[in-house]
């Protein structure tokens, strides 16, 4: 009975649904940081047909992942008109990073309220790791290169982490990574030799190790109004 059991569960075909799902999931996935990475650009009509070809991917996880991108606000359902990448405007980057502050600004104090050795150490791993790797994968024009976008989040993520609250982190991981479309879209002005900003995060970092909360929580503040100033540059042209 044993072997006839183990043999049902070997022979169990692939579930087509699960199949189905994780299509979409990977889908979703690419589609999404194509939109964060500033890879397809504010306004960009987004065809069903067009995006079945470029990703190799059938239409209805193509229809699925562009309906929660638009729940998430990165794509505009629009009547009679499909869908779009959504628009940028500096009305909306100023209000994500005055919320972003807000809230991050909750969210550090209460990790420093309770910092524990175990927090402390993954900061400082998340700083080292994110120095070792260079912003940009080329410099004409600037282009931020993936592996070290996805450090410079983790040690952001880092320094929030031990706040314990669950949902606040949601929320400032939603508000980061719509901050960062806007990083990503602004490159040519984000990256200047007239900003230094690995000496933001460490000066970031330096009030963290000294447990100077009220520093580090004007550190943090000052490093994204200053990438909000960029941005603004930018837009502003």
């Amino acid at each position: 009975m044993n072997n006839a059991s183990s043999a049902a569960v070997a022979l169990k075909p692939s579930n087509g649904e699960d199949r189905g799902r994780t299509l979409t999931t990977e889908f979703y996935e690419r589609l999404r940081s194509d939109i964060l990475r500033g890879q397809l650009a504010p306004d960009t009509k987004l065809r069903i047909d067009a995006l079945s070809e470029q990703y190799a991917v059938g239409p209805t996880p193509v229809r699925e992942a562009l309906s929660r991108l638009s729940a998430e606000g990165l794509v505009d359902k629009r009547e009679l008109r499909g869908f779009a990448v959504t628009g940028v405007s500096l009305t909306e980057i100023r209000s994500l990073t005055k919320t972003r502050c807000w809230l991050e600004e909750i969210a550090l104090r209460e990790s420093l309220r309770n910092r524990t050795d175990a927090w402390e150490e993954g900061v400082l791993i998340a700083f080292h790791r994110m120095t070792r790797l260079p912003r940009l994968e080329s410099m004409n024009p600037p282009v931020p290169a993936p592996a070290a976008d996805l450090l410079h989040w983790a040690y952001h993520d880092a320094l929030v982490a031990n706040c314990d609250s669950p949902s606040l982190l949601s929320y400032c991981k939603d508000l980061r990574e719509k901050c960062d479309r806007y990083r990503s879209l602004a490159a040519s002005s984000i990256y200047r030799p007239d900003r230094d900003p690995m000496a933001e995060h460490r000066a970031i970092l330096d009030a963290v190790l000294a447990n100077d909360v009220d520093t580090a929580v004007r550190n943090l503040v000052a490093h994204y109004k200053a990438t909000l100033k960029q941005v603004e540059r930018h837009f502003a042209v």
